[in-house]
């Protein structure tokens, strides 16, 4: 009990000190700005996708299938497969400032932030695949809420001369740096093996290369689902929009942190484990309270969030700004909540590695996103962007669970 707990508080302080973050750029700077710091944030959310090419979901179920004494070449070779992606991937990200989705000036803090939160978040994913979810949750209270509580506090204090954009992304980089740093000296008190006479097994990042494509492909499209609506709203709307849609976004996707948190970092190593080692009776078991826990957390959390949303909006102190679109954020509770379900299929579809049957849904989600995108967004601004994810999520939701039943259910029960 203590594990899921500690997970919580961790993760939870690193919320808050996003939120923080995002309340002092509503509160002292203006809705532009909250666009902009929008916009560079989803940039930097789907750059890693592209750059991490979702190896890690390769790499965690070998992790997981070899001996604790044997793990550190795995980890290695993910290491020098990430640098060489770094080299192809980041020169074509430049169109994003050439066409001033995020300004110019801001361009060297993108890449710096971009390469140290993605090996942030590789450690994250390392360290819940070792089972040290504790450990990996707080490094990401490093990440992305240590450094935000020190600039609340300096903002709180009103040092004008640090209540500003660049100041915000000097912070996020050294939290980033600082994690990657902290993980890389605890791995190596790990006893994982040594890379001593072992050579980068390249044949092995070829074939993780293959077997991630299509995980690559998932993830690629579930965060285009989320994060794409921002570009429709800057193209269509404006950035003080963006800005707007981005503290509902923001807001709503507690919801789908929390059951990240406590359940599926938690719940799915033990699965798996239960899965690979024939242990059906205990996999069983595990499964139905894993289906039990998502749905209930969810849904609690919906109403959480629901009850939350106006004392955050009155702490911000812009009521005349944001209670015009309000409708936006319940819309976006919804959404969360039919991804987090969503989720249920998809972690079981994974262990049986049903892996473009998860990519088949994805993409026909990501296609009804784009499509809703850009005539919800043209006729109904950000209320379109909220309904797109949310008839998206809900597509998603009954394809997989479609699959779900038609081929594990079956195969469950003979």
């Amino acid at each position: 009990m203590a594990i899921p707990i500690l997970n919580l508080l961790f993760r939870g302080l690193a919320i808050a000190g996003r939120f923080l973050v995002l309340i002092g750029i509503g509160r002292y700077l203006s809705e532009t700005e909250l666009g902009i710091y929008g916009l560079f944030y989803t940039s930097i959310i789907l750059a890693i996708y592209f750059i991490g090419l979702d190896f890690y979901t390769y790499n965690t179920r070998e992790i997981i299938g070899r001996e604790y004494t044997e793990r550190l070449p795995l980890l290695r070779d993910q290491l020098v497969f990430h640098l060489l992606v770094y080299l192809v991937a980041i020169p074509l990200l430049l169109p994003v400032f050439y066409y001033d989705v995020i300004p110019f000036r801001f361009i060297i803090w993108f890449y710096l932030i971009l390469i140290f939160e993605h090996l942030s978040q590789e450690f994250f994913r390392i360290f819940t695949a070792l089972s040290k979810s504790v450990f990996a949750n707080f490094i990401t209270f490093i990440r992305s809420g240590a450094w935000a509580f020190v600039l609340a506090i300096a903002w709180i204090m009103h040092i004008e001369s640090l209540i500003n954009l660049h100041t915000i992304w000097i912070a996020w980089f050294l939290g980033s740096f600082v994690s990657v740093i902290i993980s890389v000296i605890y791995l190596f008190k790990l006893n994982l093996g040594t890379i001593k006479h072992n050579r980068v097994n390249w044949p092995w990042i070829k074939k993780g290369i293959l077997i991630s494509l299509p995980f690559f492909v998932s993830s690629l499209c579930f965060r285009l689902i989320e994060h794409t609506n921002r570009y429709f709203i800057d193209f269509f709307q404006s950035k003080d929009l963006v800005g707007i849609f981005t503290l509902f976004a923001s807001s709503a996707n507690l919801i789908s942190v929390i059951v990240f948190t406590t359940i599926i970092m938690v719940d799915y190593p033990v699965l798996y484990e239960y899965y690979i080692h024939r242990q059906n009776e205990d996999y069983l078991k595990r499964k139905k309270k894993f289906i039990r826990k998502v749905i209930y957390i969810s849904l609690a959390a919906g109403i959480l969030a629901a009850v939350l949303i106006h004392p955050l909006l009155y702490l911000i102190g812009k009521h005349e700004i944001y209670d015009p679109h309000i409708i936006v954020f319940y819309i976006l509770i919804g959404a969360n909540i039919l991804y987090n379900l969503s989720l249920i299929p998809h972690y079981l579809l994974y262990i049986k590695k049903k892996d473009y049957q998860i990519m088949i849904t994805t993409l026909a989600g990501l296609v009804v996103s784009l499509i809703l995108n850009y005539l919800l967004v043209l006729w109904f601004a950000i209320t379109g962007a909220a309904l797109t994810m949310l008839i998206s999520f809900f597509v998603i939701l009954t394809l997989k669970w479609i699959i779900y039943k038609r081929d594990v259910v079956r195969d469950e029960t003979g």
